[in-house]
């Protein structure tokens, strides 16, 4: 009776605040172009079927190394979790590099819509624009 309550409540959740074109409250949303949802689209499925095959090759390999130990045998599920793990934590990795970007030049990286692009330098010329004798 309790998961039946939970996976109603989290259809319904779904079903309310999910599947709406339109964003709630006012708050701002980002509405793509068809190349646009073609491409988000296809990166989906890629990622789809790169975690599938990552889960597989996991768990196949898992096997190898425990096939005469006394360690657990492994299930799809486990391997999930360590794939799943895994992409978290190199994201997290990611995410601290591009972190890391912004504090070592702080406003360097101007808002540009709801990207980010390279700024003016302090001397009002374009950081992009450089000689060879610069770099030198």
């Amino acid at each position: 009776m309790k998961t039946t309550r939970w996976l109603l409540g989290t259809l319904l959740f779904i079903m309310i605040f999910c599947s709406t074109a339109t964003a709630q409250a006012g708050m701002s949303s980002i509405v793509l172009t068809e190349y646009g949802v073609e491409r988000i689209t296809g990166l989906s499925t890629a990622l789809f079927f790169g975690l599938v095959v990552s889960t597989l090759l996991v768990r196949f390999f898992w096997g190898l190394l425990v096939h005469e130990t006394e360690w657990p045998k492994p299930t799809l599920m486990k391997s999930f979790a360590a794939t799943f793990l895994g992409g978290l934590l190199f994201f997290l990795v990611l995410v601290m590099i591009a972190g890391s970007r912004e504090l070592l030049t702080p406003g360097a990286w101007e808002p540009d819509g709801i990207l980010y692009k390279l700024g003016p330098n302090s001397d009002g010329e374009d950081n992009l624009n450089f000689t060879t004798s610069e770099v030198e």
